[in-house]
């Protein structure tokens, strides 16, 4: 697996998530991102890229469950767990 380094860079964090940008210290680009989902997302194709073909040989997946596509950080709580929230400053 090859290193990689990168410069997070948080701007807000609404509903409940964080927005901001991730930028590459090899290769020097940047992309924005919209919640931590995208985030992770991000990490894990510049991190995964050199796995990706040795998984796809072993028949494993680095996906999210589909139940997870398209889902914002209120769609993923357990309804039944009370949500504390988060303190104001």
């Amino acid at each position: 697996m090859k290193k990689q380094m990168f410069i997070l860079e948080v701007n807000d964090t609404q509903d409940h998530s964080w927005q901001g940008q991730l930028k590459w210290i090899q290769g020097d680009s940047k992309q924005s991102f919209r919640s931590v989902i995208e985030l992770l997302r991000l990490i894990d194709s510049a991190v995964g890229e050199e796995e990706d073909a040795a998984q796809s040989s072993a028949g494993a997946q680095g996906d999210l469950p589909p139940e997870w596509e398209g889902a914002t950080p209120g769609d993923m709580t357990d309804p039944d767990v009370q949500d504390e929230g988060v303190p104001d400053d």
